[in-house]
């Protein structure tokens, strides 16, 4: 069974990580979802992810140079559905990591709410094409027989019909998603926060668990 993370303030773990010798700091914010052994919720997050990646690394990375990594991605984990940010810096701590991120977030709205049409469009095509592609290798189609026995889902069709079903997904969908489990004011947000910070990182653990206490009060 997967651990339920509770409603409401973050769930934080922040620890000093065991490189003394390294200078960065690592981020995961992980908001947890809701349980599915459904396509089409899979596949709204699929998209999600698809919609936010570059956005995510060109403010993050690019523009606000925070570090090397910036990335995000989907999480299926025993069946519960899950998104995640993952950040890696030697510049900033955790907590002002996770400021930006929380900004981010609400610029992102807008950028959905403003996105034409025909490049949300363009998204869905492009999702759907990649997971119509048909396998190249015997290992590939049998890693993925495997991993349909392996979750005794049997669904073996399962490329075919997540692309079917992402002719359903809208604009809509996403920023229900963003509005219900993501954005700060969610009313089933359900965040875990986890961060290392490296023996020769600036950030300290203590400092920066209260600056997270001060920012996610309760």
């Amino acid at each position: 069974p997967t651990a339920v993370v509770p409603r409401g303030p973050p769930t934080l773990w922040v620890e000093d990580s065991p490189d003394t010798g390294n200078k960065n700091v690592a981020l995961e914010m992980h908001w947890q979802l809701e349980a599915t052994s459904e396509h089409r919720p899979k596949v709204v997050m699929d998209l999600f992810e698809a919609v936010m990646s570059e956005p995510l690394f060109d403010v993050l990375r690019t523009k606000q140079q925070i570090g090397y990594v910036a990335s995000c991605g989907m999480r299926y984990t025993q069946g519960v559905l899950g998104f995640s940010v993952w950040l890696l810096s030697s510049k900033l701590g955790p907590a002002e990591i996770a400021r930006r991120v929380e900004a981010f977030l609400v610029d992102f709205r807008q950028k959905l709410l403003d996105m034409p049409a025909e490049d949300l469009e363009r998204h869905v095509a492009s999702l759907a094409a990649q997971k119509l592609e048909p396998d190249r290798t015997l290992s590939s189609v049998q890693e993925g027989a495997f991993g349909e026995l392996q979750e005794r889902k049997r669904v073996f069709d399962r490329p075919l019909r997540e692309a079917l079903e992402l002719a359903t997904v809208g604009r809509e969908d996403l920023l229900r998603i963003l509005d219900s489990f993501i954005a700060r004011c969610a009313a089933d947000r359900r965040l875990l926060v986890v961060a290392s910070i490296g023996g020769q990182a600036k950030a300290k653990r203590a400092s920066e668990l209260e600056a997270f206490q001060k920012d996610y009060p309760g």
